[in-house]
């Protein structure tokens, strides 16, 4: 189950994602989050690698959809994952702009592995060797992003982009062989 609940007013645009599963399925698609980063939506589109587009787009220099995506994993995952972000332009004359995201994702995750093998000897005799490798991990993370950008005049600006990561990653692994 997952879902995406988008709120905009003027420039103020709140999104709030949210999903839980045992399918695999350890990422929100492009599509789930064009409605969260502005991709289709007025106020700035933004493209992978660079901002762009819409009346308040093009001052962001990456996109907002990367602070939402996990690396993908092998095995049977099961995934809870849940996140905001919120952009807005601040003041009278509009000289503040501000983004800020916040995602957290919980993913554990199981592989096995079994290898069979028959070695034929010599004459009429043969050894069987087995093998299952277990792999079992819990990797969490959380990710916060903030950006205000205030324009001074048309030629200065400051920019203030605070970044905080955090990852918890715990892993089993076991062989049995015969």
């Amino acid at each position: 189950a997952g879902g995406i609940i988008n709120w905009f007013n003027g420039d103020r645009r709140l999104s709030l994602l949210g999903m839980s599963n045992n399918v695999n399925q350890q990422n929100f698609t492009m599509q789930d989050l064009l409605g969260v980063t502005g991709g289709s939506q007025r106020g700035g589109g933004m493209g992978r690698g660079m901002g762009g587009g819409g009346r308040n787009g093009g001052w962001q220099p990456t996109s907002p959809a990367d602070n939402f995506l996990v690396s993908q994993q092998g095995g049977i995952s099961v995934t809870h994952s849940a996140g905001f972000n919120y952009s807005d332009v601040w003041g009278k004359r509009k000289k503040v702009k501000t983004s800020g995201s916040y995602f957290f994702n919980m993913v554990t995750n199981k592989n096995t592995t079994e290898l069979n093998r028959q070695y034929f000897n010599s004459g009429d005799s043969s050894t069987f060797y087995q093998e299952t490798n277990t792999t079992s991990g819990e990797n969490m993370n959380h990710r916060a992003n903030l950006r205000i950008e205030y324009t001074i005049d048309t030629a200065n600006s400051l920019t203030f982009t605070p970044k905080f990561s955090w990852q918890q990653n715990k892993q089993n692994n076991g062989t049995i062989a015969n």
